[in-house]
Parts: C-alpha cells; sequence; structure tokens
C-alpha cells in the first residue's frame, strides 16, 4: 500500500466515505471500461486496468482499507498531496496511428521502387541524385497532404492542483504557476467543467489566456478571474473536491 495520497480513492472515482457497495459498484464499471479485451486498440488499456484492480485489491478488503486510510490521515490529514489533470485527446487508431503507418509504408515501398531499378548501382551521380530527389519530393507531398486530411487534434495539457499552488501545462509549455495564496475565491462551473480562481490584481499580472486550458482571464476593475478548463481530462472530482476544500480551510 504505497498511494498514501489518496490515490486508490481517485482511481476508482468515490469519496473515502464511500460504501463496500459503492467501491464495489465503481469498480466492476471501470474495470468493464478500461479492460484491455474492450480497447483492442488502446496501448495503454492494460496499464489502466492493473491501476484500477490495484485500487480494489486494497479498497475492497476492510482490512487493507482501514489501514490504507490510517496512513492516508497520518500523512495529509485526508487531503492528497496533490491532483493532477491530464487532457485526454482523440487519437483513435483510424484518424492517428494509420495515417503515419501510412507514411512509413510509403517511404518503404519508394525505396523498393528505387532498388528495383537499380538506381542505386547507377554510374552517373547525377542520375542517383535526381531518382532521389524526386521520390523524396514525391513522398514528401504525399505526407503532407496525409497529414492535413488527418491532423493531430489533440489538446495536450495538464493541471497539477497541490496544496501550496496550481500549475497549468499547454503543450508541454509552463504557461501558469499560481500560489493559492494569491486567490481570494474559488468557484467551479459544472455545466462547463471550468474552475474560476478569483486572483489578486498583482499576481495575475501579465497573466493571458493560453487556450484550451486557460480559455479566458477576464479583468473587471479590481478583480481577476482565472478559468481552468477541466473538461475531458482525467481528473477525479472526488480528489480535486478534497484538496480544493483543504486549501479554502487552510
Amino acid at each position: 500500500m504505497s498511494d498514501a495520497d489518496g490515490a486508490y480513492y481517485e482511481r476508482l472515482g468515490v469519496d473515502p466515505s464511500a460504501s463496500q457497495a459503492e467501491i464495489r459498484r465503481a469498480y466492476r464499471q471501470l474495470a468493464r471500461e478500461t479492460h484491455p479485451d474492450r480497447n483492442p486498440n488502446d496501448p495503454q488499456a492494460e496499464a489502466r486496468f492493473r491501476r484500477v484492480k490495484e485500487a480494489y485489491d486494497v479498497l475492497g478488503d476492510p482490512a487493507k482499507r482501514a489501514r490504507y486510510d490510517r496512513q492516508l490521515r497520518a500523512q495529509t490529514g485526508g487531503a492528497p498531496a496533490a491532483v493532477t489533470a491530464s487532457s485526454i485527446g482523440e487519437t483513435g487508431c483510424v484518424t492517428y496511428y494509420l495515417p503515419r503507418v501510412g507514411i512509413g509504408l510509403l517511404a518503404t515501398i519508394a525505396f523498393f521502387v528505387l532498388d528495383a531499378f537499380e538506381v542505386w548501382r547507377a554510374d552517373d551521380p547525377q542520375m542517383l541524385w535526381t531518382a532521389v530527389a524526386g521520390v523524396s519530393v514525391v513522398v514528401g507531398g504525399v505526407a503532407v497532404l496525409i497529414l492535413r486530411l488527418f491532423p493531430d487534434t489533440s489538446d495536450d495539457y495538464a493541471v497539477r492542483f497541490s496544496t501550496d499552488d496550481v500549475r497549468v501545462w499547454n503543450e508541454q509549455q509552463m504557461v501558469l504557476r499560481l500560489p493559492w495564496t494569491a486567490v481570494v475565491a474559488i468557484q467551479f462551473d459544472g455545466d462547463t467543467e471550468t474552475l474560476v480562481l478569483q486572483v489578486r490584481p498583482r499576481a495575475a499580472a501579465g497573466l493571458s489566456a493560453s487556450p484550451p486550458a486557460i480559455p479566458r482571464v477576464d479583468r473587471t476593475g479590481d478583480v481577476v478571474r482565472v478559468a481552468i478548463n477541466l473538461a475531458q481530462t482525467d481528473v477525479r472530482r472526488p480528489a480535486l473536491r478534497r484538496i480544493l476544500q483543504h486549501v479554502q480551510a487552510a
């Protein structure tokens, strides 16, 4: 039982106060959703399934759960040390992987075509380089066309909430690091899955919107509101709620 930050409850999407029956129902649902047999094209399915099963192996056993809860309370007082919300991109097999595999196959076929015509054995260097350049242009053009038709439309962003601050990354670049001492109020819009932080103006100086992670930064008088997009992320709401309650009570 090494996860003493509330991760087991987070993985199953239940509160620490959940009954054994609720934990069992949550596990059965997640086990069905994450089972590798139901996600044959997802290379991460097996790892997610193992994480869910690991959590249930502890929380599904009352004795193990009691020890885990004592360990959790001793380390964090009931609030997770940090919660990370990562975007869930649409990178399905047809829309993402197959086009890129096709480009690789096209390049391989072009190589064998050159080899079949014994271009590599040509005595004229100019002929060799002309053939290689021509094939490269054709393959490159087709590759650009395929990538335009099947672009990577997934939004790569992450939000990390800790007991000290909130950090936001867009395309692996940090665009926000805000200590909770600079936050005056916290609101969560359940309809849009948006967390709105009312921030002290000095702390928000120079801060601007960075979609999709930070869709807007509103400045009205001395009030600055920073919207953080949590839609389409894998954040577990119970864990997020506990850490925000911990921050507001501090």
